[in-house]
């Protein structure tokens, strides 16, 4: 019983304090437009054939670089593809952040916690 809840245990972020909460594209739109703050969408889907490997690029979200900006905004995690369309995502780990109208205000394709703490800025 002791060697499973220390395998559980390396399973865990190393970082603590609170994750980012991921919600749906629909939720975060909602939720922008009442309280002003944008959404960022991460494709984190295979659906998408170009761009880094999400299994790469997914784990820089529990990074305290990254969760300090996760009262900043509302997260979604595309990996449908309905949003897919929706956002005329194009690849993989694509960042796309929309105002509380739902623009456009930045795309870029991430690698890393520092380019997405980057893009968040």
């Amino acid at each position: 019983m002791v060697r499973l809840w220390i395998g559980l245990a390396l399973l865990l972020p190393a970082a603590g304090g609170e994750q980012i909460k991921w919600v749906k594209l629909d939720d975060a739109l909602a939720m922008s437009a009442g309280d002003g703050k944008p959404a960022v969408v991460f494709c984190a889907t295979d659906l998408l054939t170009t761009g880094p490997l999400v299994k790469y690029v997914d784990p820089a979200f529990t990074t305290e670089a990254v969760r300090a900006f996760r009262d900043a905004f509302h997260f979604v995690k595309c990996t449908d593809l309905k949003t897919v369309k929706a956002l005329k995502a194009t690849s993989r780990c694509e960042l796309i952040v929309l105002d509380p109208e739902a623009s456009e205000i930045h795309r870029i394709v991430v690698g890393s916690a520092d380019e997405i703490v980057a893009a968040l800025k």
